[in-house]
């Protein structure tokens, strides 16, 4: 099945999206502590093909991001739940388009594959370094992020779902993360989020290492 792609045009750059079609699927489960039951994606969206990178925030937000790895194509990091709804925001009055944070259910049946999933641990994949790589690591703490899309999308033609940093998701409740690391340990990454764990107790306006974000267009 071809993938159905939208390319929306921001100031100098453009931010890719790939249509994810409804469905109903399997939620939780996947070793994420939470027990798996159904769910229904009712409405098909459409989800950015990759984090939102420096260039984007940049012409969209009129200024550098304060991140620790500069690069144009490298993704926003180290930003707050609050920062995202404000970036959010202005991008609805550049572009007129119904532009918003995915909520965890979305979040989670696009980076299983939508579907076209093939029931993977990991986003695409079962092995970590098919979605990631060897990663490099800066200390004993953070990870050095890279430009987006280097490595193997999943099924339906995401980037990065499970590799590179968490993502925030929309909630009306305490904020959660999506994707990226669980955690570090001497220096070593050692284990990676499956498409089903969720990072939760981070207050709205936290700001700390590998945390970013991928837009939704609901239709």
């Amino acid at each position: 099945m071809q993938h159905i792609e939208l390319d929306i045009k921001i100031g100098n750059t453009h931010y890719p999206m790939i249509k994810v079609m409804q469905e109903k699927f399997l939620m939780g489960g996947q070793d994420s502590g939470i027990k798996e039951h159904e769910e229904e994606i009712s409405k098909s969206f459409f989800m950015g093909k990759y984090p939102v990178t420096q260039e984007v925030s940049q012409d969209v937000m009129h200024e550098q991001p304060n991140n620790k790895y500069l690069g144009r194509l490298k993704p926003v990091d180290e930003v707050s739940y609050e920062e995202c709804t404000t970036f959010i925001c202005k991008l609805k009055e550049i572009t007129r388009l119904p532009f918003d944070l995915p909520t965890e259910t979305q979040w989670e049946f696009a980076a299983k594959g939508g579907i076209l999933s093939k029931g993977y641990n990991l986003s695409g994949s079962n092995s970590p370094e098919d979605v990631m790589g060897k990663n490099e690591i800066d200390d004993g703490y953070q990870t050095v992020t890279y430009d987006v899309g280097l490595f193997k999308p999943n099924e339906i033609g995401l980037y990065d779902m499970t590799n590179n940093l968490s993502e925030w998701c929309k909630t009306d409740k305490s904020p959660i993360l999506k994707g990226g690391l669980l955690g570090y340990e001497g220096g070593i990454i050692w284990e990676h989020c499956s498409c089903a764990q969720q990072l939760t107790d981070y207050a709205a306006d936290s700001y700390t290492p590998n945390k970013g974000l991928r837009l939704v267009v609901n239709l």
